[in-house]
């Protein structure tokens, strides 16, 4: 809060002594601060998102679920998906570039918002999940949730978007390695999948058979925008 308000800006007060400390003082303050300005912020987005009237919104996890999801619908012939509704990351990002309110707590904290306050949406959503999640697929009104399908032919990813992406997708060049040497001399190797890269490179150069495994995804965001049309008459 200091930091953002300076010193002139607002005065802690500790009680029942009375003593001015500064706000930094207590560690938790200062996190419950930076939460509740995330969360206003990302009220902010939601509400700005889904108050203007348009196509319906599918609101996903992760910022890569985006891309890839467009992209299977163009390699699958599925195109059309695209002009009925919006595929949206839930998550937003702070003036330094960093995510906030993203994954499986972002679209639970939108789908309490809106079942408590379905007038403050103008546009049905899809709040689509991973499929670790472990979500049972669900109708509120103006609000659907779904989870994705787990690819069991994909053995190297289990969870999140990129289980739906073949096995044969993802090589050993998609891992940045580190390794870490102990006083004792053992070496801790730390493979982790380069996740933006790997989206990068398949929305460029995937084949249908890289997209193969979005398939039961695409046909529930099917589903949903079927249902809508159907609620509209249209």
């Amino acid at each position: 809060m200091e930091k953002e308000f300076d010193t002139d800006g607002f005065q802690l007060v500790e009680m029942p002594g009375g003593l001015a400390v500064t706000a930094e003082t207590y560690s938790e303050f200062g996190k419950a601060m930076q939460a509740l300005t995330a969360t206003e912020a990302f009220n902010e987005k939601l509400l700005s998102d889904t108050t203007q009237t348009g196509l319906p919104i599918v609101f996903v996890e992760g910022e890569t679920d985006t891309p890839y999801i467009q992209r299977a619908a163009q390699m699958l012939g599925r195109d059309e998906m695209l002009v009925r509704c919006e595929v949206q990351w839930i998550g937003a990002k702070d003036a330094k570039g960093q995510g906030f309110h993203t994954g499986k707590a972002a679209l639970d904290h939108t789908l309490a918002v809106l079942r408590a306050n379905p007038k403050l949406s103008n546009r049905s959503i899809l709040l689509l999940y991973d499929n670790d999640a472990n979500k049972t697929d669900a109708d509120y009104g103006i609000v659907s949730i779904a989870g994705m399908p787990t690819n069991h032919e994909n053995t190297k990813v289990r969870a999140g978007i990129e289980n739906l992406l073949a096995d044969a997708s993802i090589t050993e060049a998609d891992y940045e390695v580190v390794e870490t040497q102990k006083p004792n001399g053992d070496v801790l190797t730390r493979k982790t999948l380069r996740k933006a890269e790997l989206c990068e490179k398949i929305c460029k150069h995937g084949t249908i058979d890289d997209f193969s495994g979005f398939r039961p995804a695409l046909d529930k965001i099917e589903v949903f925008i079927n249902k809508v049309a159907s609620q509209a008459g249209g």
